[in-house]
This record gives C-alpha cells, structure tokens and sequence, in this order.
C-alpha cells in the first residue's frame, strides 16, 4: 500500500488530463489490477489447501450485517463480503473433490 499512496500523491500534483497525469493515472490503474490478482490467487491458495486437507467442510450462514447494526460494533471493512467471495471458491472445489458428500 505505500506504493499506492505513494503514487496517488504524485498523481495528485498533477494537471488534470496532461499526459503525464495519464501515465501516472496508468500506473496506478496497473498497481490496482495488480493487487487484486494478488487477493485473488490468495482465496485460491486458501480455499484449495482447505479442500485438500478437510474431508467436510461446513459454512454457517450469519447475518452479519444485521449483527452490526445492532450493535454498531463493526466498521466499514467488517461487514463486507469478502468472507463469502472466499467461499464461494472453496464450495466449488469441495464438490468436485468429494462430490459423494453432497455439499449444500
């Protein structure tokens, strides 16, 4: 992420629409593209090391959202879905490596 700011900042001090703010726009479209493969291929990793390594794996469904705002005790970053896109991939690689289980 210092690498982001720190592109952000020189974006910042540029003309808008000159090409330089477009190169510099450029990287920082690169950088993020970048990042997210990253979290990306971690899910992967993740959810295929747990396919692998757990015969049956079980997913409670909570209302996490309605949770937080009872409470008020979560943040921005707390109640997003981040968990649930990991799982998706992992549901998917359990079926397909034991699909005698019947995964719901």
């Amino acid at each position: 992420m210092p690498k982001l700011a720190k592109l952000e900042r020189q974006l910042a001090g540029k003309k808008k629409w000159s090409s330089n703010w477009r190169k510099a726009k450029a990287k920082i479209t690169k950088l993020h593209s970048k990042i997210a493969h990253i979290r990306k291929d971690l899910v992967h990793k993740a959810s295929n090391d747990i396919s692998k390594n757990h015969a049956v794996v079980f997913v409670e469904d909570l209302a996490v959202e309605a949770s937080c705002a009872r409470i008020n005790a979560c943040g921005e970053e707390g109640s997003g879905a981040g968990f649930v896109t990991s799982l998706k991939p992992a549901s998917r690689k359990q079926e397909s490596a034991m699909p005698h289980l019947g995964m719901d």
